[in-house]
């Protein structure tokens, strides 16, 4: 099995979060602890936080100055339900550039400010705020970390072009060709180009980054019994989250395809019909963008794979999938996994 060498000089306690679009899942890591004693948590995620903060705005009739960095854009229903309801919204320029820039369509009504107006209470955007993280490491008397890394599903490109992170896993494959991608490498020290969350991410937290899906494909190959059986044959895993489902044809820890949808977006005789195909290589990605998911990728499959028969199912919604694999978890954890992931792409376990 492959995994990421981990230097001397790596950081000996990593906080690793995975912002998904309801929860936000964080661990953190020590060296030399065993997995079932790290102290983790599942919180509410940094737009659905942002979401519940406008919401009381709202209610109690006052406005609203958005600021910060570009950041998931599920906070927005309810900056549209505070407009109709006839409150102030304003955001501070920059920040409404980035979003629009990133494909986010915010409200028309919604006006830009260079400061907060008058009888608005200012919001910070971000997915990360570290001063929280010390915050609680302080009153539970654990060590701040040296190292905070990321997972974060990155938002679609403006203008109808390919959302962020199946333009990076194409020019990725395809890069790779025949040979596939070694699952480690969905690992960014630095955010590629064109996944500008992750990026703004990266900018707080400067520590390395990986998309939501990536590193639960990551935390399934931290199970040693997964890992191992996929140098004896192709796998598909499957990380079913609360917005969008990912897959992977896996092949010796290297990736030969993807495949994202939403979801809720088609019913379980559809993505049975999805998966088929796709473990085959004849599913067009056109055909997975034309019922509402994001795409889907190959690059020549191996005939060794044998076809990608064996199933992993991972994620918070993977009952949806029930029969179509085998539930697994990094660590017997399901909402860990893909901190776990992180972990297992920086060379930690």
């Amino acid at each position: 099995m492959s995994t990421t060498a981990l230097s001397a000089s790596a950081p000996d306690s990593v906080l690793c979060i995975d912002i998904g679009s309801r929860t936000q899942d964080a661990l953190l890591f020590t060296r030399g602890e065993t997995p079932a004693n790290i102290p983790r948590m599942v919180l509410p995620s940094p737009p659905l936080l942002l979401a519940r903060r406008i919401a009381a705005l709202t209610d109690a009739g006052l406005g609203v100055y958005l600021h910060g960095t570009l950041m998931g854009d599920g906070f927005i229903p309810a900056l549209s339900r505070h407009l109709d309801a006839g409150r102030i919204a304003a955001m501070h320029p920059a920040t409404a550039d980035a979003f629009a820039a990133n494909g986010v369509a915010l409200p028309a009504a919604l006006a830009r400010e260079e400061s907060c107006p008058e009888n608005c209470s200012p919001l910070r955007t971000g997915d990360v705020d570290l001063s929280f993280w010390k915050t609680l490491c302080r009153h539970t008397g654990l060590e701040l970390p040296l190292l905070v890394a990321v997972a974060a599903r990155d938002l679609g490109g403006a203008s109808g072009e390919t959302p962020g992170n199946m333009s990076v896993w194409r020019d990725t494959l395809f890069r790779a060709g025949k040979d596939g991608v070694p699952a480690e490498t969905l690992m960014h020290s630095a955010a590629p180009a064109g996944l500008a969350r992750l990026a703004a991410i990266q900018s707080v937290t400067g520590g390395p980054v990986a998309d939501s899906g990536a590193a639960a494909l990551l935390g399934l190959l931290s199970v040693r019994a997964i890992a191992e059986r996929s140098h004896r044959e192709g796998l598909l895993l499957i990380n079913a989250g609360n917005s969008h489902i990912t897959a992977f044809l896996v092949y010796r820890e290297r990736v030969f395809g993807v495949y994202e949808h939403l979801t809720f977006g088609i019913d379980r005789e559809q993505r049975i019909k999805d998966f088929t195909d796709f473990r085959l290589g004849w599913l067009p990605g056109e055909s997975v963008i034309a019922t509402g998911g994001r795409g889907c990728l190959f690059v020549e499959l191996p005939p060794e794979a044998e076809g990608f028969k064996a199933a992993y199912i991972t994620g918070p919604q993977r009952d949806l999938l029930r029969g179509m694999g085998q539930m697994a978890a990094a660590f017997d954890d399901v909402a860990q996994t893909g901190c776990f992931g992180l972990l297992h792409g920086m060379g930690y376990i």
